[in-house]
Parts: structure tokens; C-alpha cells; sequence
């Protein structure tokens, strides 16, 4: 394979890659549990916000913990599912939080 050629498919895969690790970002099943959740002091809000828990989040093999957030709320109809790990057949998968 010429240079020009090995360096023109390592782009496309690097491309491929980044793309494919985006759309699938939370579709990524992990085999180990998640570490229990730290118990966290929320803030006071207002009528228009909600607090959303921290959570464990796996990056390059290492447990870090992701502290809680305030979110806005935009319309007080909806309701919002936090983030959280569910239990899979074969693993662990992070569904993020959102709007129900």
C-alpha cells in the first residue's frame, strides 16, 4: 500500500471512528457496574429549576464522578427523567437524563 493511500484510509477510519463514537455514545455497554452514587448536598433552587444527580461515568478505563446539575426548567408540563445506569443483559449502559 502506497503512503498516500495508508494515510488516506487512516483519515476515513479516524473519521469513522469519531463519528461512530458520537452517534453511539450512549449505547456503549460496559461489563463492570458502576461504582455506588456519592451522596451529594443539592442546592436550593427555584420554581423553575430541578436538581439532576451526579453520576459515574467510565472515560479511558477510569471511574470519574460527574457532579450533580441544576436544570432550568422550560415548561413546567414536563418532566425530567435524571441520567442513570441501567442493567443490561450482557452489561451496563448510561441513559441520559431528559424530557418526558
Amino acid at each position: 500500500m502506497s503512503k498516500r493511500a495508508a494515510a488516506a484510509a487512516l483519515i476515513l477510519g479516524l473519521g469513522l471512528f469519531g463519528a461512530a463514537g458520537a452517534a453511539q455514545a450512549r449505547d456503549i455497554i460496559i461489563y463492570e457496574e458502576p461504582p455506588p452514587a456519592r451522596v451529594e448536598v443539592a442546592p436550593a433552587i427555584q420554581d423553575h429549576e430541578i436538581w439532576e444527580p451526579g453520576h459515574w461515568a467510565l472515560r479511558a478505563g477510569i471511574w470519574i464522578w460527574v457532579p450533580g446539575r441544576v436544570i432550568f426548567v422550560r415548561h413546567p408540563e414536563h418532566h425530567w427523567i435524571p441520567g442513570h445506569w441501567a442493567e443490561r443483559r450482557n452489561g451496563w449502559i448510561w441513559i441520559e437524563g431528559h424530557w418526558n
